[in-house]
């Protein structure tokens, strides 16, 4: 659907903005570069949207952008930096974007995927640059459950819940990360 896209879209645009404060080079020609592909695909399919439907979903993606960050600060450290992000919808984008360390299959379900350098956990056998990857699901559904582990939930304070539905993401997506 496409508001699910514009929130992927919107979470891979505030991912690459952690990655260059991180380096020091936010607003640099590179940073606008590297999100304006994402910038330009939510303005081309949002053409004819309510202006306030894709606003709500840009927030979702800051705010899960700002979840994996947080994530990525506690699972692997203070030193963790993403180095890297990619939408990884698409059947074929995990093992590009991996270069080939991880490959798809049906239970990898990452619609946004990030590269962290510096982090305290070791490496995974075939990468050999010391980085890891992570892969996070964003999918939002009307039925009522859980969100899954991977997906960033926890510190959303409620934006996805509805008056007929709370997710519970906080404490759903903690206990899923323990």
């Amino acid at each position: 659907n496409a508001g699910g896209k514009v929130t992927e879209l919107a979470t891979a645009i505030h991912l690459i903005g952690h990655k260059h404060r991180d380096a020091g080079t936010y607003e640099s020609k590179e940073h606008l570069a590297e999100v304006k592909p994402f910038k330009d695909e939510i303005n081309s399919m949002t053409k004819g949207a309510k202006k306030e439907a894709v606003e709500l979903r840009i927030e979702h993606g800051r705010a899960a952008a700002n979840a994996i960050k947080e994530e990525v600060k506690q699972d692997h450290g203070p030193n963790a930096k993403i180095v890297n992000v990619g939408h990884t919808a698409k059947p074929g984008d995990i093992p590009r974007f991996t270069r080939g360390v991880h490959n798809d299959d049906q239970t990898n379900t990452s619609d946004v995927a990030i590269e962290i350098a510096g982090s305290k956990k070791k490496a995974i056998k075939g990468n050999s640059d010391n980085t890891h990857f992570e892969g996070y699901s964003l999918k939002s559904s009307k039925k009522g459950g859980e969100i899954t582990g991977k997906n960033a939930g926890p510190n959303m304070d409620g934006i996805l819940d509805t008056p007929t539905r709370s997710l519970n993401a906080d404490e759903v997506g903690r206990q899923a990360m323990k």
